[in-house]
């Protein structure tokens, strides 16, 4: 084998496997990305599905509108309640996303959202959106009777009335 032929064989990249706890909660696709350089591809193997707003709505569980304002919901709560301070800030540490007045943004954008729902449809999603439950266990960790109505009904209404409130298509 000639040194040439040897080299490219080391700069090959490795095959890329993922772990079974991955495939077993979302089935794991091919996604070619443009790399941050602008020359070349770079493959790489995603999960189809990050949160159970993905799934609910592959299952035709919640409309597109529901699934983007479930995911802004996720977006501010993650700004907002999500963030963890290690040091003291005197301006934008680097661990902060956007600084102080970001996440007094967020705080405010989350809570005009969740402004004028019912308690469980605020609990329900915070539950779903902010910490990645499915609705039902989130129900079932509540002890919610079941005869108020069921917990992706409380969701879905909830996600309904924050899509109008922010304008967002449903």
């Amino acid at each position: 084998m000639s040194k040439k032929r040897r080299a490219t064989n080391l700069l090959a990249p490795p095959v890329l496997v993922e772990t079974a706890e991955r495939r077993q909660h979302s089935p794991v696709v091919d996604q070619q990305m443009k790399m941050k350089s602008g020359h070349g591809v770079e493959r790489a193997r995603r999960v189809l599905y990050e949160h159970p707003l993905d799934v609910m709505l592959h299952r035709a569980l919640i409309l597109d509108g529901q699934h983007e304002a479930g995911i802004r919901v996720r977006q501010y709560a993650e700004m907002s309640i999500c963030q963890t301070r290690v040091i003291s800030r005197y301006d934008q540490s680097p661990g902060a996303a956007g600084g102080p007045e970001a996440e007094a943004h967020a705080r405010a954008m989350l809570r005009n959202a969740l402004d004028g729902l019912s308690k469980r449809e605020k609990s329900v999603t915070l539950g779903v959106c902010a910490y990645g439950e499915w609705a039902g266990v989130w129900a079932l960790k509540r002890g919610w009777p079941i005869e108020k109505g069921t917990p992706i009904s409380h969701l879905r209404n909830a996600l309904s009335a924050i899509a109008r409130g922010w304008k967002i298509a449903a």
